[in-house]
């Protein structure tokens, strides 16, 4: 079994979530429960909507990391 993630961010009696895996996807609920469920629910178009305008399901997203404090300084 894969596991999906999911970044919350909580406000004032709702929470927003975006999709890690699939960054496409953002919902939001009143309770955590909520939020896996809309987010489950949403997963399906997501992938057919990335197949129907030719992005390959196969594609990975990648991170690159960047220094920071180097940054900071610019």
């Amino acid at each position: 079994m894969a596991l999906i993630h999911i970044q919350k961010q909580s406000y004032d009696g709702y929470c927003v979530g975006t999709g890690v895996e699939y960054p496409g996807i953002i919902v939001s609920a009143k309770s955590d429960e909520e939020l896996i469920q809309r987010f489950r629910e949403a997963i399906p178009s997501y992938k057919r909507a990335l197949k129907n305008y030719g992005v390959e399901e196969d594609d990975k997203i990648s991170v690159i990391s960047i220094d920071g404090e180097q940054v900071a300084k610019q």
